[in-house]
Order: structure tokens, then C-alpha cells, then sequence
């Protein structure tokens, strides 16, 4: 699977726009991808705040792990849900 990013003009103007995805018909596996990089980033964050804030490795390693999970779960749910959305 290969992950291609573009800046400039939106999908309906650009000439490989047929190729692209819609968005009303985006992959599950895209959906899955999208979740796992933004997941990666934002427990970075969380990881550095509760270090900041519990300066303990077990509490910093459980409040991240649970929140990754779950988050993970809903976003994935709420993006399949949107996608529904007209």
C-alpha cells in the first residue's frame, strides 16, 4: 500500500482525480493508516505530559497504553461514521 500525499489544488481539480479515493468511499485500510500515524503522534504528546506531570514510568506507561487503545478504537468508528454523513 502506498502512501502518497499532495499539497495544492483539491482532488476534483487535479487531472489524477479519478484515481483518487473519494471521500465518501475511502478504503478501510486508509482509514486504519490515517489512525495509526495520528495515534503515533499524539501519544508522543500524552507520553511527555504524563512523564511531566506523574515523573513515574508505570503510571506514564499505563495512562498511555489505555488511552492509545481506546482512542484509537473511537477514531476509527468516528471517521467510518462520517463517512456516512451527507
Amino acid at each position: 500500500m502506498a502512501l502518497q500525499l499532495s499539497i495544492g489544488a483539491p482532488a476534483n481539480l487535479r487531472s489524477d482525480a479519478a484515481e483518487s479515493p473519494s471521500a465518501d468511499h475511502e478504503p478501510k485500510q486508509r482509514t486504519i493508516l490515517k489512525a495509526l500515524t495520528y495515534r503515533l503522534v499524539v501519544t508522543t504528546i500524552l507520553w511527555i505530559l504524563s512523564w511531566i506531570f506523574t515523573a513515574n514510568i508505570d503510571q506514564t506507561s499505563a495512562i498511555t497504553i489505555s488511552y492509545v487503545i481506546l482512542a484509537t478504537i473511537a477514531y476509527y468508528f468516528h471517521e467510518r461514521i462520517w463517512m456516512r454523513v451527507k
